[in-house]
């Protein structure tokens, strides 16, 4: 009988990296098990749900600053649901527990992953994503789960207790979350790799776009904008004669050429075709090591994103680069492609591994 797999993710948000890394993990699971009729489940939480209203990011950006952003964040966030209706394959729409029970009903396993799905300050404290609104407890499972923080607030604790321990298989993407489940639940999680590195290059580039930007170039990818590492961008630019191409949400005056609007394919071809790349976000990081890219990541994101891409950069065997205490930068200058491959290709197989036994 054929299986039929449902993926509970951060798909549709306003970020380039949820959307890369909810297509990656279908496109995984597709490769892995063709005969699973795989679908990611198409509901809204209340956190993401935020990016897509006005009145909301008024809210909390203020008036002049939300209404002067918001043609553009319309712009991003068509772009992102272009790339999710082109490239995979959706459940029908459901925003109620009433629905989402329903529709568990139609699956044989429930994927809840990956991104920061567990953590409350993104998801608007939405239990959707530990899988509340079933009791199947043979159908519960994640794939590199991410809490985005090393350690629970104590008010979280409870409510993560009572589902996750109903889950039949846990994975997570971070050691942070792995301990978090070990020492906050007496739970014995797996650590896998983020969906986007579950692809090889070859696969990413089958639906990249074409060259955008002719000219050598450093590709400034942000997440949030930061002034700190638009100005060391800018230092490596003038010092190599590059040209600075700047992925990010604001409409902040950057210099060089802007593409924070573009289409998602296009992110792909731009981390593609960059000299090097200088990020403070983790699939920033995530696509740098894929395509093998010399790399400088700032470390003192207030956002944490940081702590995640030196954890990956750990794992994939690439943490020889030496980081420069006064610009807290990190600094990749000569990655060892066989190396960091070989790496990949073993965190690959015990990745699959684990998905192969959620389709048995």
């Amino acid at each position: 009988m054929k299986k039929k797999a449902g993926i509970l993710t951060f798909h549709n948000a306003n970020n380039y990296g949820a959307a890369l890394q909810a297509y990656a993990l279908q496109t995984a699971i597709n490769g892995l098990s063709p005969e699973t009729e795989t679908e990611i489940i198409d509901y809204t939480c209340n956190g993401i749900q935020g990016q897509r209203s006005l009145k909301r990011v008024i809210k909390k950006q203020g008036f002049v600053s939300a209404v002067l952003h918001w043609p553009f964040t319309k712009k991003r966030i068509k772009k992102i649901d272009e790339f999710c209706r082109k490239h995979m394959r959706l459940s029908r729409r459901v925003q109620s527990r009433e629905e989402l029970k329903a529709l568990a009903e139609e699956y044989d396993v429930i994927i809840s992953g990956s991104d920061q799905i567990w953590n409350r300050k993104w998801n608007g404290n939405d239990d959707v994503y530990l899988q509340d609104f079933h009791d199947h407890s043979e159908k519960k499972a994640s794939y590199a789960a991410s809490f985005g923080i090393k350690e629970l607030p104590q008010q979280w604790k409870e409510p993560y207790r009572k589902y996750l321990s109903a889950f039949s298989a846990v994975s997570v993407r971070e050691d942070s979350g792995k301990m978090i489940m070990k020492d906050d639940f007496d739970i014995d999680a797996q650590v896998n790799i983020d969906p986007t590195l579950l692809l090889t290059s070859s696969q990413w580039n089958s639906i990249a776009a074409p060259t955008i930007i002719d000219k050598p170039y450093v590709l400034v990818y942000m997440v949030p904008f930061q002034k700190s590492v638009l100005e060391y961008a800018r230092k490596i630019a003038v010092q190599r004669g590059l040209e600075m191409v700047i992925v990010c949400k604001s409409l902040k005056k950057t210099g060089g050429i802007f593409m924070g609007g573009s289409a998602v394919e296009e992110i792909i071809a731009l981390f593609r075709d960059a000299q090097c790349v200088v990020t403070n976000s983790f699939h920033g990081t995530a696509f740098s090591v894929i395509y093998n890219k010399e790399l400088s990541i700032e470390l003192k994101n207030p956002r944490g994103y940081n702590l995640r891409s030196k954890n990956l950069l750990r794992e994939c065997g690439l943490l020889d680069g030496s980081e420069d205490e006064g610009e807290g930068i990190l600094k990749i200058s000569c990655p060892d492609a066989a190396k960091t491959e070989k790496r990949l290709a073993e965190k690959r197989k015990a990745s699959f591994e684990y998905l192969a036994a959620l389709l048995k």
